[in-house]
């Protein structure tokens, strides 16, 4: 394949960034992780390496070894593991891949969205120009989180391994990978990005620019808002922006002013039960002691004595007619002699 000499001089140009050998040494932090939880309780798997022919194990060794030179991965102790295998690339060369089965069966899932084949050629559909991004080792660009690199242990015919940049194979890679692109092109995102920078996509700001100016508008207030405005001057207060959720009396104070009326019901009879309560022998001391402050589920309110919600009645006729009209009454119903008396 032969390239525009604009590409050759870009990437001659820039040749610690495209450089033939990918990025050697372990990638920066950027704040997403590779993390990996397991089940609790789950037996850690340890599984013996896979027979290979010299041939295979010479190329299993020469790649580990590389990667040690990397700096992806140590020597590890781990008491977990996983086979490696060899798996063909198109070009000819193999790609050591490790068998995670068991490790991702004892791993919690993600939960994190993964684009859909079929939304992308939709949102594809009528663009004439495509173009794509393509990382060199890619999932090598992002770290384990510290901590779990023993949970990525591989055991080959030389020795036991752990990895320091994620692995292909995890059940949750694509997943860490999409939280990382996500996180770093989010930012262009809807805009466009060429030799002069980026900027937004005037087709998605046509409408803000092209919005009409109002004509309608009036330079004086009418008098109803006059008033308001002449009364709320007297007054220093700010303007604070409180979301519909914590704002809960906004609706009641946006209505227009209504009368209210309260409609006290009372019960004749019932009066003189204020005053019996000084008299009464059980009542009498606990009346008293509730007239400045509640106490032992006892309160009083405009004079009269309650227990929990319940009119406290004395002793007296009152207390009899009551007992009796709920006992036997046409209106109630038996109560039994265990609600009677607790009533």
């Amino acid at each position: 394949m032969v390239l525009p000499p604009q590409v050759e001089n870009l990437l001659s140009e820039f040749e610690d960034l495209f450089s033939q050998e990918g990025p050697i040494g372990l990638p920066p932090l950027r704040g997403i992780e590779h993390q990996i939880d397991f089940i609790p309780g789950a037996s850690l798997p340890n599984r013996p390496p896979y027979r290979t022919n010299p041939e295979e194990t010479k190329e299993i060794e020469s790649q580990v070894q590389d990667l040690l030179e990397k700096g992806w991965v140590q020597k590890s102790l781990s008491p977990c593991a996983v086979p490696v295998l060899l798996v063909p690339k198109k070009d000819g060369k193999w790609r050591m891949c490790c068998d995670c089965r068991a490790i991702n069966n004892i791993t919690i899932k993600y939960r994190h969205p993964i684009p859909r084949l079929d939304d992308m050629l939709d949102e594809l559909h009528g663009s004439t120009l495509f173009s794509k991004i393509d990382l060199k080792s890619g999932y090598h660009q992002i770290r384990i989180k510290e901590g779990d690199e023993w949970k990525t242990a591989f055991k080959t015919k030389f020795g036991l391994y752990e990895w320091l940049v994620m692995p292909f194979g995890l059940t949750n890679a694509p997943s860490t990978f999409m939280r990382l692109m996500n996180h770093t092109l989010r930012d262009c995102i809807g805009f466009i990005v060429n030799q002069k920078g980026v900027h937004v996509d005037p087709e998605k700001i046509k409408a803000i620019r092209e919005w009409p100016t109002p004509q309608n508008g009036q330079h004086k207030l009418n008098k109803r808002h006059a008033k308001w405005m002449e009364f709320l001057e007297q007054f220093p207060y700010v303007i604070k922006y409180k979301k519909g959720s914590t704002n809960i009396v906004a609706d009641a104070l946006s209505r227009r002013h209504t009368l209210f009326s309260k409609l006290g019901a009372q019960i004749l009879g019932f009066d003189h039960i204020r005053e019996l309560y000084q008299e009464d022998q059980e009542l009498s001391s606990i009346y008293a002691q509730c007239l400045h402050r509640a106490q032992g589920g006892y309160y009083v309110s405009e004079g009269y004595l309650f227990k929990e919600g319940k009119l406290c009645i004395p002793q007296g006729t009152h207390r009899k007619l009551l007992v009796k009209e709920s006992h036997e009454g046409g209106l109630m119903g038996h109560f039994g002699v265990d609600k009677t008396l607790d009533f």
